[in-house]
């Protein structure tokens, strides 16, 4: 039930776009659906796409480039959005915005918080289709995608390697990425939770398709 409930949730957002260059030289799920076509985001007007999107759960975000870094900031996350919003809108940059950038930077009110390269934003996103599951599975993406996540003041990873359990993932989400990057001075409430209880966590409210 609660990997049913993951893949429905990780296929839950959309982004509106119009068709333009394809994931080249990175392996893609090709579609002909204007929301998944590659690259068709101007990386300046990333923020304007992502809150423009009638199923972005009414997350709002703010993005700014700076030498090559695209800095983007939640600025609200509402109580009713899912909690897996924030692995999902990464790998939905990681397809449709375009090449004007090295690394995207996760920051709260200017401060840096996580890195992920633009090829492993690349790698990820060109595979990923929704709401329809018809590219790779979006539990396997989502591994890979909080794998490839830096901390922004140690370089560290998150995780070793893309070979975790979805449930481990799951728990870095919640507990790591979600209370440093959606969770200050935004409306979600924010719940530490071990691995072993995400089995019995209340979690329709961020993995059901909304």
């Amino acid at each position: 039930m609660i990997i049913r409930s993951l893949l429905r949730a990780l296929l839950s957002f959309a982004v509106a776009s119009v068709p333009a260059l394809a994931c080249d030289g990175y392996a893609t799920r090709v579609s002909s659906e204007n929301h998944l076509q590659p690259k068709s985001v101007q990386v300046g007007r990333l923020a304007d796409a992502l809150n423009a999107s009638p199923y972005s759960s009414g997350i709002q975000f703010a993005s700014s480039i700076k030498r090559g870094d695209l800095l983007l900031d939640i600025t609200s996350y509402p109580q009713q959005a899912p909690e897996l919003g924030t692995i999902r809108a990464l790998m939905q940059i990681g397809r449709l915005v375009d090449d004007g950038f090295e690394q995207l930077v996760l920051v709260d009110n200017g401060r840096p918080l996580f890195t992920v390269s633009r090829e492993k934003l690349r790698q990820v996103g060109c595979r990923f289709n929704w709401p329809k599951n018809t590219g790779d599975n979006p539990l396997l993406l989502m591994t890979e995608m909080v794998a490839s996540l830096r901390r922004a003041n140690t370089g560290e990873v998150l995780v070793a390697g893309s070979s975790a359990a979805p449930h481990q993932v799951v728990a870095i989400v919640l507990n790591e990425i979600n209370p440093l990057w959606a969770a200050p001075g935004n409306e979600q409430p924010q719940q530490l939770l071990e691995e072993e209880d995400l089995q019995l966590a209340a979690l329709d409210q961020s993995l059901l398709a909304r």
